[in-house]
């Protein structure tokens, strides 16, 4: 189980909560994280070469084939703090994340999920253009499932929604196993998968929250309330059945956004209805 992303605790709205019980403050006291995070995406410059080389795919009138071609590689580069090593902001990873909010927004509709491919990372800028702003209360009952093959970015991707979202003070759980974190006004929280329950039952988990999980053994065993609330489920899965089986206990339908290679990818987000 690795720790949360790094971050900078941010300045961003504080949203109200219903009085706590007292047993509920001591729990939440238990909780809280004391080391010092930061949640924060930097700029760094590269100083290597501007252009490299890469492998792409390329379909010819009866076979598809690996090409070495050109690339250009971006002078400046935006990326975020981890425990283990800085992540960087693939622009894929900025894009698919406004593709989500302008869903949700939307209604979050049982059809494509419209992709716009850009490259705004590379304009100049001092502070991270973040999804986020302006799009703080953005939410829904609503799940959408990233379904990809291990080691193409679903986690990484997961890190970097929860950064971009604490850099915004926003609600936020994350688990990619136990135990799990959830940043709440202003604050990180490190708490048992099993006390996710409870945390429902007392409204700490509420609508305003995202939840982002990683589908993993840790995260099967998930309360079926959780399944029935109305927060905003993220959720990463290998496309394999057993992955998948918590969908039968969603009162909501569960859409699917597949990770293809780049070009795939910058195409479309695909959300169709699978039953």
């Amino acid at each position: 189980m690795s720790s949360p992303p790094a971050m900078s605790t941010p300045s961003g709205r504080r949203s109200l909560s219903p009085a706590l019980s007292p047993r509920f403050e001591r729990k939440l006291h238990e909780w809280k994280d004391r080391i010092p995070v930061e949640f924060r995406f930097l700029l760094t410059k590269v100083e290597r070469q501007t252009i490299s080389t890469e492998m792409q795919t390329v379909s010819t009138d009866d076979e598809s084939c690996l090409a070495v071609v050109e690339a250009e590689i971006p002078q400046k580069v935006w990326y975020f703090d981890t425990t283990d090593e800085p992540q960087m902001v693939r622009q894929e990873f900025h894009d698919a994340l406004i593709a989500i909010i302008g869903w949700l927004k939307k209604g979050f509709p049982r059809d494509f999920i419209p992709f716009i491919s850009t490259d705004t990372l590379r304009d100049d800028h001092t502070v991270y253009t973040n999804p986020f702003l302006g799009n703080e209360s953005v939410s829904g009952a609503a799940r959408l499932v990233v379904v990809g093959l291990p080691g193409i970015g679903k986690t990484t991707f997961l890190s970097y929604v929860f950064t971009a979202r604490v850099a915004k003070n926003l609600p936020t759980l994350f688990s990619e196993g136990d135990p799990m974190y959830i940043w709440k006004n202003n604050q990180l929280y490190t708490v048992p998968v099993k006390e996710l329950q409870y945390l429902i039952t007392q409204r700490f988990v509420d609508e305003n929250m995202w939840c982002l999980l990683d589908c993993n053994d840790a995260t099967h065993s998930l309360p079926s309330s959780m399944y029935r609330s109305n927060v905003f489920f993220l959720r990463a899965a290998s496309p394999r059945k057993e992955r998948l089986n918590w969908v039968s206990k969603s009162a909501v339908k569960v859409e699917y956004f597949f990770t293809c290679g780049n070009g795939q990818l910058r195409s479309s987000l695909l959300g169709s209805n699978f039953n």
